[in-house]
């Protein structure tokens, strides 16, 4: 889906984010899961709702919206890290209104909601943001 790679690009075209995950290939960010024993901090996203056509009074708009989950997981001992790099991520998406790789036109970035998990047995932490993207390509 075009959209999951101009998102990929999106982020990792941001220093801010690259200096946490590294960039290009070398870049922790993955599409649905992370790899096993990848190292941490990673940025994963998933595409959670199809796009929808949104609509006006007239009819269509041309504009689409779909629903991402993006996750950042490190381990616990670095949940400083992890915060400072979840609050960079949401700081770039949460907002936004631009060009993506692509040809994508987003008219908006919405943030839904926020949260945080705590996974002991794996000492590892989690923070989480639902975004909703607007957009036309």
């Amino acid at each position: 889906m075009i959209l999951n790679t101009a998102l990929s690009q999106f982020l990792l075209s941001r220093e801010t984010i690259t200096s946490f995950i590294g960039s290009g290939s070398d870049g922790r960010l993955y599409s649905k899961q992370r790899p096993q024993g990848a190292t941490l901090p990673v940025i994963v996203f998933n595409h959670i709702s199809t796009p929808r056509v949104d609509y006006v009074n007239t009819g269509a708009s041309g504009y689409q919206e779909a629903r991402y989950q993006v996750d950042v997981w490190d381990t616990q001992e670095e949940e400083d890290r992890a915060i400072a790099l979840f609050e960079a991520m949401d700081a770039i998406m949460s907002g936004f209104r631009g060009s993506w790789e692509g040809g994508v036109n987003v008219q908006m970035v919405k943030t839904m909601n926020k949260f945080s998990q705590l996974d002991p047995g794996a000492k590892e932490v989690r923070f989480s943001a639902d975004y909703v993207i607007k957009f036309i390509k």
